[in-house]
C-alpha cells in the first residue's frame, strides 16, 4: 500500500505513486467515455490532489463529495481515492449523458443538476463558472482532427504537385453537341498534311457515343454537394420553376443524374438535400401562416385567418406531425411536388413520400420511447421522487396524497422528462390528490368535470344502482369530514361551555385576592393607616388639570369626603378594597371620559399605598419594618410592578415578554436576618401579594375584547359564530396564549364552537335531516376566512376543510350543461320514427332493438363513469419523429432521366 496525502492505492513497488493514480483515472475516463485528463483536473480543483480533503461546506474527500452525494453513489469512505475517483467518474459521466456537455456536466457537478435544469447554465453562480474555468483549463489540449476541408486545401493549395486539370464539362458539352465538320475540310486538310485521315472521324464517333465520368476526381464533399443541388433543382422543376434555374433552350446532360445517383456520396447528399428542403419548407409555411394570421385583413375576414391556420397547420404537419395521418399527407405532398415528371410519376412519388412519413414518425416515437425508457433505467428514483413533489407543492399538490398509480406514472414522466411534470395539468392531478385523500372514489364525470360525462352520470344516478350507491357513498363520505372532530354538541353548547370557563376563572381569581387581602390584614393584626388628605388633594389637581373633576360618579366624590372627615377608614385594608373597586368599575364603564378620571383616581390611591407600605409604623416588641432590615436591599414595591412587569421576590419570571402570567406569590415572613435578629413578620410582603393577586385578576378581564364581553354580561351563546367571525387574527392568537399560559380552555372552547359551526352549516341538520351541502360549507368557510381558519384549526385543518370544500364542489356542482344531443340519442330517436312506416311487425322489432341498444348504452356508460382512468395525460409537444429522414428516400423518385 502506497500513502500520500490521504490517498490509499494499491500498485506494484515498482510502479511510482503518479503513475498509479494515472492509470486509475485513465482507466476510470475510458470506462466511462469521459475525456482524458478530466478526473485529474477535477481532483485538483475539488481537493488540490488531497491536500485539502475538508471544504467550508461539508463536502469531504478527494472529489468533495456531500455526504448525501456519497451515500447515493455507494461511497463509503471519500478520504480513499479508489474509492472516491470511481463514484466522481460515475457522477459526472451522468451528469454528461444528462446535460449533453463537460462544461455543463462540471456545472451540475458543482452546483446541482436540478439547478442546471431549471435556471440553465447561463444563470450559474460565479464560484460555478469559476470552477468549470478551472478543470477545463487543467485539462490536456485536444489535437485537432483532420476535416474535408484540409483535404481540399491540401489538394488545391499551391505548394501541392500540379495535377492535370480536370476535364471541362462545358467543353466536354460543346464537343457533343457542336455541330460536324465539313467533310470537305476534313479531306482538304488530310490532303494538307499528306496524312491518313479515315481514322479520325472514327475516333470522334467513339468519343461522342461514349458520356464522359463527370465526377471523376471530384471529393466526396464535392459529390455530396452536387447531389444536394440536385434536390433543389429537382424541386424547382417539380413546382414549375426550372425556368429559374436553366436558360431558355437548356437542359441536364443525358445520363448526369445516374451518375450522380448511383454515387454514395451523391445520394447521400441528395437525401440530406431534400430533408433540409422539407425543414426549411415547413419552416417557411409556418412563418407564412402567422404572417397571414397576424395581417390587419385577417381580422376583418374570418376566412384569411382561416387560410393562414391552414398554411400553418401544413407546415406544423410537416415539420412536426402530431398523428399518422399528418405524417403520411405531409410526405404524400413533398413527394408530389419534389420531382417532375407526369401524372403516374407523381402519383408514384406520393405514395413512397406517403409511407416514408408514416414509417420516419413511428421509428422517430419509436426511438424516443427507447431513450426515454433508457433515461428512466439510469436516473435514481429517490431524488426525482422529491423534485416531482417540490414542483407539485409549488402549484398546491400533495403529491402524497395522490393514487399509488398515479404516483407510478408520475415518477415515470418525471424520469424521462423533468419538462413533462411541467405540462401536466395541475386541476386534474389535484382532484386526483383530494378523493384520494378523502377516501371517496370518483365517477369519470367527478374527475374531470367534463360537462357531457358530468351531466350524463347525473342522469343515470337515478336509473342505475351501482352509480346512485356512488354518490351515496360520497355524500356519506363528505358528511364524516365535516362532523369529525365537531362532537354531537351544538354552537350554543358549545358557546355555554366558553361563557361558563371564563366565569370560573374569573371567579377564581377574585376569591384569591380576597383571600390574600384576609391573609395581610391577619398577618398585620391591624390595617396601616395611610394618609387620606395627600391622596385626595393629589387627584384633585390633576383631575383639574385635566379638566376631568366632573367626570367622576357620584359615589366615588362621596368616597373622597368621607376619607377626608373621617367617617370612613382609609388604611390599607380599605384602601386595597378601593383599588379593586376602582378596577372593576373601570373595566365596566362604557365612557371613555370616565375611565380616564377613573385612572388618575387608581393611579394616586396605588401611590397612598406605596407610601403607607414603605412609612414607618410602630410595631410589636421585637418586630422591625421590612425596609430598616441591615442587609435588605429591596425596593418598595411599585405601582408599575401592579401590571405585572416586575415580580414578587422568588417569584418565577414569565417566559415570553408582555405576557399574561398568573400571580405566583406566597404569603408569610420572607425570612430571618442577621445573627441574633427576629423573623421579620412579612406583612408589607402579604400586602404586596394581595395587590398582585388583584392586578392579575384586572389583566385577565382586559386580556381580550371575548373576556371583556362575556363578563360584562353583553354575550349570548349562540353569537359565538359571529363574534368568532368577526374577531382579528392577533386576538385568536392572543387567546391561544393565554390558554396556553393560564390553562383556561377558551381557545379549545372557541375551536370546538367553530367546528359545530361548520358541521351545521354544511349539513342543514334543522332543514334536512343531515344531508350535505356544499353552498352551506362554502358560506362557513368564507365567513371564518383562511387566516383565521388556520389560527383555530391550524394549517392542516383548514387544508382538510378546504379539501372537502373542493371534492364536494367536483361533485355536486354542476357544469355548464352541454347544448345539443349525443350521436347515438340522435340515432334512436331516427329508428323510433321508422316504427311508424307501414310495414306489419316492424313496430314490434323497432322497440324491441331500440329498449335492447338502449340497456346495452346504459350498461356502457354506467361502467365508464363507474371505472374512471387514472392515466396522467402529457401534453406532448410536436415531434419531428425523424419524417424528413425517413421522407428522403421516398421523394427520390421511381425512375430518373
Amino acid at each position: 500500500m502506497a500513502e500520500h496525502s490521504g490517498l490509499y492505492l494499491e500498485r506494484p513497488d515498482t510502479q511510482p505513486l503518479a503513475e498509479t493514480v494515472m492509470d486509475l483515472f485513465g482507466q476510470l475516463e475510458k470506462n466511462k467515455g469521459l475525456p482524458p485528463g478530466l478526473l485529474d483536473a477535477m481532483w485538483s480543483a475539488e481537493s488540490s490532489r488531497g491536500q485539502n480533503m475538508q471544504s467550508p461546506k461539508g463536502a469531504q474527500g478527494h472529489f468533495g463529495f456531500m455526504p448525501a452525494t456519497a451515500a447515493q453513489y455507494g461511497l463509503r469512505d471519500p478520504n480513499n481515492l479508489q474509492q472516491s475517483a470511481t463514484a466522481a467518474a460515475q457522477m459526472i459521466s451522468y451528469m454528461v449523458q444528462q446535460t449533453g456537455s463537460v462544461p455543463t456536466a462540471l456545472a451540475a457537478y458543482n452546483w446541482g443538476i436540478g439547478n442546471v435544469q431549471r435556471k440553465g447554465i447561463d444563470a450559474a453562480p460565479a464560484e460555478t463558472r469559476n470552477y468549470i474555468q478551472k478543470v477545463t483549463a487543467n485539462m490536456p489540449k485536444q489535437e485537432p482532427q483532420d476535416d474535408a476541408w484540409a483535404a481540399l486545401r491540401s489538394k488545391f493549395s499551391q505548394q501541392a504537385p500540379q495535377a492535370p486539370a480536370p476535364e471541362d464539362e462545358w467543353s466536354a458539352l460543346r464537343q457533343k453537341y457542336s455541330m460536324p465538320e465539313p467533310q470537305q475540310a476534313q479531306l482538304g486538310s488530310s490532303a494538307q498534311t499528306g496524312q491518313s485521315d479515315q481514322p479520325a472521324p472514327v475516333a470522334s464517333q467513339q468519343a461522342r457515343s461514349t458520356p464522359p465520368d463527370r465526377l471523376a476526381g471530384r471529393s466526396w464533399l464535392e459529390r455530396g454537394t452536387l447531389g444536394a443541388g440536385k434536390a433543389v433543382a429537382d424541386l424547382m422543376e417539380g413546382v414549375g420553376l426550372g425556368g429559374v434555374l436553366w436558360p431558355r433552350g437548356w437542359q441536364r446532360a443525358p445520363g448526369a443524374d445516374d451518375d450522380l445517383m448511383s454515387d454514395t456520396a451523391g445520394l447521400g447528399g441528395n437525401i440530406g438535400g431534400q430533408i433540409g428542403l422539407a425543414y426549411l419548407g415547413g419552416r417557411g409555411l409556418q412563418a407564412g401562416g402567422k404572417a397571414i394570421q397576424a395581417a390587419s385583413a385577417a381580422r376583418a375576414m374570418p376566412a384569411v385567418k382561416t387560410v393562414g391556420g391552414l398554411v400553418e397547420g401544413a407546415g406544423n404537419a410537416l415539420i412536426a406531425p402530431k398523428s399518422y395521418k399528418q405524417a403520411a399527407g405531409a410526405g404524400a405532398a413533398l413527394g408530389a411536388l419534389s420531382q417532375p415528371g407526369d401524372l403516374p410519376e407523381r402519383a408514384a412519388n406520393a405514395l413512397t413520400g406517403a409511407a416514408g412519413g408514416s414509417a420516419g414518425l413511428a421509428i422517430g416515437r419509436g426511438i424516443g420511447k427507447v431513450a426515454g425508457g433508457v433515461k428512466a433505467m439510469m436516473t435514481p428514483a429517490a431524488p426525482v421522487e422529491m423534485e416531482i413533489s417540490a414542483k407539485f407543492a409549488q402549484k398546491g399538490i400533495d403529491y402524497n396524497a395522490l393514487p399509488q398509480a398515479v404516483k407510478a406514472q408520475v415518477i415515470n414522466i418525471g424520469k424521462k422528462s423533468m419538462e413533462d411534470i411541467d405540462q401536466l395539468d395541475p386541476v386534474q392531478l389535484g382532484r386526483m390528490a383530494d378523493f384520494n385523500a378523502t377516501g371517496i372514489k370518483p365517477t369519470r364525470g367527478w374527475l374531470s368535470r367534463d360537462p357531457k360525462q358530468w351531466w350524463l352520470e347525473n342522469n343515470l344516478n337515478t336509473v342505475d344502482d351501482q352509480l346512485k350507491t356512488r354518490f351515496m357513498d360520497a355524500q356519506q363520505s363528505l358528511l364524516y369530514g365535516v362532523r369529525k372532530g365537531a362532537g354531537e354538541a351544538t354552537d350554543y353548547q358549545r358557546g355555554q361551555a366558553l361563557q361558563k370557563s371564563v366565569t370560573d376563572y374569573d371567579a377564581g381569581l377574585k376569591a384569591k385576592a380576597d383571600d390574600l387581602y384576609e391573609a395581610a390584614r391577619n398577618t398585620a393584626g391591624r390595617d396601616i393607616p395611610l394618609d387620606p388628605h395627600k391622596f385626595v388633594n393629589d387627584t384633585s389637581v390633576e383631575l383639574d388639570q385635566q379638566m376631568l373633576g366632573s367626570k367622576l360618579p357620584a359615589d366615588t366624590l362621596s368616597w373622597f369626603q368621607k376619607a377626608t372627615t373621617g367617617k370612613e377608614p382609609f388604611d390599607m385594608g380599605t384602601a386595597l378594597q378601593r383599588l379593586q373597586a376602582l378596577n372593576g368599575r373601570i373595566y365596566s364603564t362604557n365612557d371613555r371620559a370616565e375611565a380616564v378620571a377613573l385612572g388618575i383616581v387608581k393611579k394616586h390611591l396605588i401611590n397612598a399605598i406605596d407610601n403607607g407600605e414603605t412609612a414607618a409604623f410602630n410595631s410589636a416588641p421585637g418586630m422591625r419594618s421590612p425596609g430598616s432590615v441591615p442587609g435588605d436591599s429591596r425596593q418598595p414595591f411599585t405601582a408599575a410592578q401592579i401590571g405585572g412587569q416586575a415580580r414578587l421576590p422568588g417569584a418565577v419570571q414569565g417566559s415570553s415578554e408582555g405576557g399574561i402570567v398568573p400571580f405566583q406569590g406566597g404569603v408569610g415572613p420572607v425570612g430571618t436576618g442577621q445573627s441574633g435578629e427576629q423573623p421579620i413578620p412579612g406583612i408589607a410582603e402579604a400586602f404586596r401579594s394581595a395587590r398582585s393577586a388583584a392586578a392579575d385578576r384586572f389583566r385577565f378581564q382586559e386580556a381580550s375584547p371575548l373576556i371583556e364581553r362575556v363578563l360584562k354580561g353583553n354575550y349570548a351563546p349562540e353569537d359565538l359564530p359571529d363574534i368568532v367571525g368577526k374577531m382579528k387574527v392577533d386576538q385568536l392568537k392572543g387567546l391561544s396564549q393565554l390558554e396556553r399560559e393560564r390553562g383556561v380552555p377558551i381557545m379549545s372552547s372557541l375551536q370546538d364552537a367553530a367546528r359545530a359551526y361548520i358541521r351545521d352549516s354544511a349539513t342543514l341538520q334543522g332543514e334536512t335531516g343531515g344531508s350535505f351541502t356544499i353552498n352551506g360549507l362554502r358560506k362557513a368557510l368564507d365567513k371564518i376566512g383562511p387566516e383565521k381558519g388556520k389560527a383555530l384549526f391550524g394549517a392542516d385543518g383548514w387544508a382538510e376543510y378546504q379539501r372537502i370544500l373542493r371534492v364536494g364542489g367536483a361533485i355536486n356542482n354542476p357544469p355548464m350543461k352541454p347544448a345539443g344531443s349525443t350521436t347515438a340519442p340522435n340515432l334512436l330517436r331516427f329508428a323510433q320514427t321508422l316504427g311508424k312506416l307501414p310495414i306489419p311487425g316492424a313496430k314490434g322489432l323497432l322497440d324491441i332493438t331500440i329498449t335492447a341498444a338502449g340497456k346495452a348504452k346504459q350498461m356502457s356508460d354506467v361502467g365508464s363513469a363507474l371505472n374512471p382512468p387514472l392515466n396522467v395525460t402529457v401534453p406532448k409537444k410536436p415531434q419531428s419523429g425523424l419524417l424528413p429522414l425517413f421522407m428522403g428516400p421516398g421523394l427520390l423518385g421511381i425512375s430518373e432521366q
